[in-house]
């Protein structure tokens, strides 16, 4: 789907477009644990547990297993110390996810601002497909940009090549 180093940011301006994203991986056969550290309204169907960032390091090892991608929500300025306790238990990829404006480039492998294309009008049988068409992927660092529903066909695509080979 998009891809992922150890450190990544999603700057979420539209919380379905972020579950839908995040859904995609649980799909793809990694296994995602979502941290929600603010009791975020982001719905997702991987694990998810609630934790406050001082007992990050005491409960994070308890769920590690099998686990592939760690994703939290941030609030703003506690990337750094959220960063820093996971470390301290593992390595695994992590994806950052916040509505802040505020970020180093250089703190991050790769930042990806998901969000939706304002419109007026949306077909009622023809919603899903048009709904991943206006929600768009704009990677911040390799300056391109994409549509969620030609994200899917390229992976789609991709898959059926691998299954050839």
């Amino acid at each position: 789907m998009l891809d992922i180093g150890k450190v990544n940011l999603f700057l979420n301006e539209n919380n379905y477009v972020v579950s839908k994203v995040i859904d995609y991986y649980d799909l793809m056969g990694r296994n995602c644990l979502f941290l929600d550290v603010i009791n975020s309204n982001i719905n997702v169907k991987c694990a998810k547990i609630a934790v406050t960032s001082t007992d990050m390091s005491k409960i994070l090892p308890n769920f590690l297993f099998r686990v592939d991608i760690l994703i939290t929500v941030v609030p703003d300025g506690h990337i750094k110390y959220l960063l820093n306790s996971i470390r301290e238990v593992t390595d695994l990829p992590i994806i950052f996810v916040t509505d802040s404006k505020y970020y180093s480039e250089s703190d991050f492998d790769y930042i990806y601002r998901l969000y939706k294309q304002e419109t007026n009008f949306l077909d009622i049988k023809n919603y899903e497909n048009q709904f991943l068409e206006l929600s768009r992927i704009n990677d911040i660092k390799n300056d391109w940009d994409s549509s969620l529903l030609d994200l899917i066909k390229q992976l789609i695509r991709e898959e059926k090549i691998n299954k050839l080979l």
